[in-house]
């Protein structure tokens, strides 16, 4: 897994400060994020369609929330 992601990611440590770094995806990882893109947005439309508008966004919610703790 950590070798795909290394693929399609670039990771530059900071001259300057070296508890920072920046992080820029590659060519490839543009052509995979255009790959990926229009099978997670049929997999949201399917989730949404499965369990209806209201619950779907609902669970958006929880998790936005769940995020949130986890990150406090």
């Amino acid at each position: 897994m950590i070798g795909c992601i290394q693929t399609n990611v670039n990771i530059t440590k900071d001259e300057n400060d070296s508890r920072t770094k920046s992080i820029s995806i590659t060519n490839l990882g543009l052509v995979k994020l255009d790959e990926a893109t229009p099978i997670w947005l049929r997999i949201q439309e399917k989730a949404e369609q499965g369990i209806g508008k209201e619950k779907y966004k609902d669970l958006l919610e929880t998790l936005k929330n769940l995020q949130e703790s986890i990150l406090d």
